[in-house]
């Protein structure tokens, strides 16, 4: 891709640009340049300047009914290492799905959110409504917990702000309480520390944290000594797990991780992961 920018415009030139691409998200799809100067916190006349350099350059595409991401975004988002472990992981999430008929997440952990890479809904019932590439608070997600204990605690509070935000009445808010644990059928069970924490356990849980009426259980994926994604189920109540579904889990986490572990034997892969 060719750069099209003016020597004497100024470099906020490209966080604009950023924030024009980030208006875009799994519900709004197509926006009209109003709606993308909105979201984007630009005024009009600068949404649309920007707009015009994206198009030519081919980041964004223009239409009849507004603009939407030009699939050269889809190109470059496939080159990704997180792409490669989507592509590894992803035989894994389909046999988990098919053995436990639950909704199966694989995510990564991106500053303080998780960032969803691929989704498998369960046959037959709708559980959750999040999408690929949807980011969520880390401190409200089971795979966030479970990515989380996977850092030194020294990291978690520049990793994570405060007070940390919340997705619902049940969402665990402070840094302390997020080493709190208890049984997996309660709000506060499967934190990161202690007796029967996730580090101990090697699961995370979350009852109606991340959104009302869905509960999730979560594995690491440990590449290196590194936690570089967790892969989880989701269902609606009862919220109990069996512990045929978490051996299932475990196994998917661990078959992901030997397999990308195959994969960076490739010199020019080597440095893909952990981070």
């Amino acid at each position: 891709m060719q750069r099209d920018f003016d020597a004497d415009e100024p470099p906020s030139i490209l966080a604009k640009a950023v924030d024009v691409l980030r208006a875009f998200n799994g519900v709004d799809r197509v926006m009209s340049l109003t709606e993308i100067a909105r979201a984007a916190h630009l005024p009009k006349s600068t949404a649309h300047r920007v707009l015009m350099r994206l198009v030519r350059l081919d980041a964004v595409e223009a239409q009849p009914a507004g603009y939407r991401l030009s699939v050269r975004i889809v190109e470059m988002g496939a080159y990704t290492p997180a792409a490669a472990l989507r592509d590894i992981a992803l035989a894994r999430l389909v046999s988990l799905n098919q053995r436990t008929n639950l909704t199966v997440h694989l995510g990564v952990l991106r500053g303080g959110d998780v960032v969803l890479l691929e989704r498998i809904g369960a046959f037959g019932a709708l559980v959750g409504h999040r999408a690929v590439g949807d980011r969520l608070p880390a401190n409200c997600t089971a795979m966030g917990k479970a990515l989380l204990a996977g850092e030194a605690d020294d990291a978690l509070a520049r990793l994570l702000p405060a007070p940390m935000p919340a997705l619902t009445e049940h969402s665990v808010t402070d840094l302390a309480a997020l080493h709190l644990v208890g049984e997996p059928r309660l709000a506060d069970a499967g934190q990161l520390g202690g007796e029967g924490g996730v580090r101990e356990t090697g699961f995370a849980y979350e009852v109606e944290e991340a959104e009302r009426g869905v509960a999730c259980v979560a594995a690491p994926i440990i590449v290196r000594g590194a936690t570089t994604g967790a892969v989880s189920l989701s269902r609606v109540a009862p919220w109990v797990w069996t512990d045929e579904e978490l051996a299932l889990l475990t196994s998917a986490g661990t078959a992901i991780s030997r397999d990308t572990r195959s994969l960076l034997d490739d010199r020019r892969r080597k440095r893909w992961f952990p981070h």
